[in-house]
Protein backbone atom coordinates (compact mmCIF):
# COMPACT_ATOMS: atom_id res chain seq x y z
CA UNK A 1 0.00 0.00 0.00
CA UNK A 2 1.36 3.32 -1.00
CA UNK A 3 1.89 5.92 1.66
CA UNK A 4 0.39 9.13 0.33
CA UNK A 5 2.01 12.42 -0.10
CA UNK A 6 2.14 15.46 2.75
CA UNK A 7 1.92 18.78 0.98
CA UNK A 8 2.18 21.64 2.90
CA UNK A 9 -1.87 22.35 2.08
CA UNK A 10 -2.63 18.97 3.20
CA UNK A 11 -0.79 19.67 6.61
CA UNK A 12 -2.44 22.76 6.87
CA UNK A 13 -6.04 21.64 6.11
CA UNK A 14 -4.97 18.95 9.16
CA UNK A 15 -3.74 21.71 11.72
CA UNK A 16 -6.95 23.72 10.96
CA UNK A 17 -9.22 20.58 11.05
CA UNK A 18 -8.04 19.89 14.92
CA UNK A 19 -8.70 23.24 15.81
CA UNK A 20 -11.75 23.57 14.67
CA UNK A 21 -12.61 20.29 16.40
CA UNK A 22 -12.26 21.76 19.68
CA UNK A 23 -14.50 24.76 18.68
CA UNK A 24 -12.19 27.40 17.84
CA UNK A 25 -13.10 29.80 14.52
CA UNK A 26 -11.38 30.28 11.62
CA UNK A 27 -10.96 32.94 9.06
CA UNK A 28 -9.39 31.98 6.04
CA UNK A 29 -7.62 35.30 4.14
CA UNK A 30 -6.47 34.58 0.64
CA UNK A 31 -3.72 37.08 -0.41
CA UNK A 32 -3.43 38.28 -3.19
CA UNK A 33 -0.13 39.73 -4.74
CA UNK A 34 -0.24 43.53 -4.73
CA UNK A 35 -0.25 45.40 -7.85
CA UNK A 36 2.55 47.02 -9.81
CA UNK A 37 1.22 50.80 -8.46
CA UNK A 38 0.83 49.04 -5.21
CA UNK A 39 4.36 48.17 -5.23
CA UNK A 40 5.49 51.54 -6.85
CA UNK A 41 3.75 53.60 -3.87
CA UNK A 42 5.57 51.27 -1.17
CA UNK A 43 8.61 51.56 -2.30
CA UNK A 44 7.74 55.55 -2.93
CA UNK A 45 6.38 56.00 0.64
CA UNK A 46 9.84 53.41 2.07
CA UNK A 47 12.14 56.16 0.12
CA UNK A 48 10.26 58.56 0.82
CA UNK A 49 10.43 59.75 -2.44
CA UNK A 50 8.18 60.75 -5.96
CA UNK A 51 6.90 57.43 -7.56
CA UNK A 52 8.12 58.58 -10.23
CA UNK A 53 11.44 58.71 -9.46
CA UNK A 54 11.46 55.07 -7.87
CA UNK A 55 10.00 53.25 -11.42
CA UNK A 56 13.16 51.68 -11.90
CA UNK A 57 13.46 50.37 -8.61
CA UNK A 58 9.94 49.59 -8.02
CA UNK A 59 9.88 47.42 -11.60
CA UNK A 60 12.94 45.40 -10.28
CA UNK A 61 11.56 44.83 -7.26
CA UNK A 62 7.95 43.75 -8.59
CA UNK A 63 9.57 41.32 -10.89
CA UNK A 64 11.68 39.61 -8.54
CA UNK A 65 8.56 39.64 -5.83
CA UNK A 66 5.88 38.87 -7.92
CA UNK A 67 4.16 41.27 -5.57
CA UNK A 68 4.86 38.84 -2.41
CA UNK A 69 4.72 41.77 0.14
CA UNK A 70 7.41 39.55 2.30
CA UNK A 71 9.57 39.37 -0.73
CA UNK A 72 9.50 42.97 -1.24
CA UNK A 73 10.04 44.00 2.79
CA UNK A 74 13.48 41.42 2.82
CA UNK A 75 14.99 42.46 -0.61
CA UNK A 76 14.36 45.95 0.03
CA UNK A 77 16.09 45.21 3.77
CA UNK A 78 19.15 43.29 2.06
CA UNK A 79 19.47 46.68 -0.65
CA UNK A 80 19.85 48.77 2.43
CA UNK A 81 22.26 45.89 4.29
CA UNK A 82 24.21 45.43 1.28
CA UNK A 83 24.91 49.42 0.43
CA UNK A 84 22.69 48.99 -2.65
CA UNK A 85 20.08 51.23 -1.73
CA UNK A 86 21.67 54.25 0.43
CA UNK A 87 20.94 57.30 2.27
CA UNK A 88 23.15 60.09 0.64
CA UNK A 89 23.72 62.77 3.19
CA UNK A 90 24.84 65.60 0.74
CA UNK A 91 21.26 65.07 -0.49
CA UNK A 92 19.68 64.36 2.75
CA UNK A 93 17.75 61.76 0.13
CA UNK A 94 18.22 57.76 -0.49
CA UNK A 95 19.09 56.69 -3.40
CA UNK A 96 20.06 53.30 -5.22
CA UNK A 97 22.21 52.04 -7.39
CA UNK A 98 19.94 49.56 -10.07
CA UNK A 99 23.32 47.79 -11.37
CA UNK A 100 24.21 46.77 -8.17
CA UNK A 101 20.77 45.34 -7.49
CA UNK A 102 20.72 43.24 -10.47
CA UNK A 103 24.09 41.59 -9.32
CA UNK A 104 22.54 41.42 -5.83
CA UNK A 105 19.68 39.33 -7.12
CA UNK A 106 20.50 37.84 -10.16
CA UNK A 107 18.17 35.00 -11.65
CA UNK A 108 18.18 32.30 -14.19
CA UNK A 109 16.36 34.90 -16.49
CA UNK A 110 15.16 38.70 -15.90
CA UNK A 111 11.84 37.92 -15.59
CA UNK A 112 12.56 35.30 -12.99
CA UNK A 113 11.14 36.28 -9.22
CA UNK A 114 12.59 35.40 -6.04
CA UNK A 115 12.38 31.96 -4.20
CA UNK A 116 13.17 29.88 -1.11
CA UNK A 117 16.95 30.17 -2.15
CA UNK A 118 16.96 33.85 -1.31
CA UNK A 119 15.14 33.46 2.36
CA UNK A 120 17.65 30.61 2.94
CA UNK A 121 20.67 33.18 1.75
CA UNK A 122 18.71 35.50 4.38
CA UNK A 123 18.82 33.52 6.80
CA UNK A 124 22.60 32.36 6.48
CA UNK A 125 23.51 35.70 7.08
CA UNK A 126 21.93 36.15 10.76
CA UNK A 127 24.52 35.93 13.57
CA UNK A 128 25.30 32.16 14.70
CA UNK A 129 22.86 32.97 17.83
CA UNK A 130 20.02 33.93 16.07
CA UNK A 131 20.49 30.78 13.44
CA UNK A 132 20.66 28.76 16.76
CA UNK A 133 17.15 30.00 17.98
CA UNK A 134 15.59 29.34 14.13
Amino acid sequence: MRTPKLTPTCIANERTGYIRSDGVGITNIVLKPLSEDDVTKYVAATLCKPAEDIIPLAAVIQSKSAGNPFYMREMLDACNRKGCIYYNYRSSAWEYDLDRIFREFTTETYHDTLNSDFVTRRLAELPPASRAIL
